[in-house]
């Protein structure tokens, strides 16, 4: 799954959240999972 995939996804479920809420959701969760990786 892509991270748009993911997005438009969410977007169907969560009728009460805007597109741009869970893009910047999205890209925060994954910078920080992203970060935790690299630091072991």
């Amino acid at each position: 799954m892509t991270k748009s995939e993911l997005i438009d996804r969410l977007a169907d479920r969560q009728k009460y959240l805007s597109i741009r809420d869970i893009d910047t959701s999205v890209k925060l969760m994954l910078e920080e999972m992203i970060d935790a990786m690299a630091r072991g």
